[in-house]
């Protein structure tokens, strides 16, 4: 499993592994004299016979000016990124399923203004934004449900090197979490 950088890449590693994703944070993309972009989390994984990536960054919060944060995720997204990280994984999958391959841009953030969500949806085509609690109860814990499916149970637990996800299922079950707190 690749080695995030901070807990919400960690969490969206373990979420994307948990669902059957490969997943990677090392693509590096050069980006000039010196630097290089580097997607925050991707993942793969073939549904039918068709390969999707799902590329995510992550904040903890969006509250730069709008305009120079759509720029600097239009780079995050961009072209060459996506590129970089369809090469990668073709050595998985090979090179005509990673090229024809779903590609969904996500987003994932602790908070974030109407104004800098707006602004980045019109520069980045396809963008899906998520605050926290949303991700975690629209998508991770869904995905913990599934992996609970037979022939798992209800009380199966969860692999141990998903040690976020645990944490977060141990939360929900004894009421720390909830989607509608009171």
């Amino acid at each position: 499993m690749p080695f995030p950088a901070n807990w919400l890449e960690e969490l969206i590693v373990e979420w994307l592994d948990l669902d059957g994703f490969a997943t990677t944070t090392k693509i590096r993309v050069p980006a000039g004299p010196g630097g290089a972009w580097s997607p925050d989390v991707a993942g793969a994984k073939l549904i039918g016979r068709r390969l999707l990536i799902r590329h995510c960054e992550c904040a903890e919060f969006l509250n730069q000016d709008p305009e120079q944060q759509a720029e600097r995720y239009k780079r995050k997204f961009s072209d060459k990124v996506q590129k970089a990280v369809r090469e990668h994984f073709s050595f998985i999958f090979g090179s005509k399923e990673a090229n024809e391959a779903m590609y969904e841009k996500w987003v994932i953030c602790c908070g974030v203004g109407k104004l800098g969500t707006e602004k980045m949806k019109q520069a980045i085509s396809d963008l899906r934004i998520y605050q926290i609690k949303k991700f975690v109860f629209k998508d991770v814990i869904p995905t913990i449900e599934r992996y609970r499916q037979p022939p798992n149970t209800k009380t199966t637990t969860l692999p141990a090197d998903k040690w976020l996800l645990c944490l977060l299922d141990r939360f929900r079950q004894f009421d720390l979490i909830n989607p509608n707190p009171d």
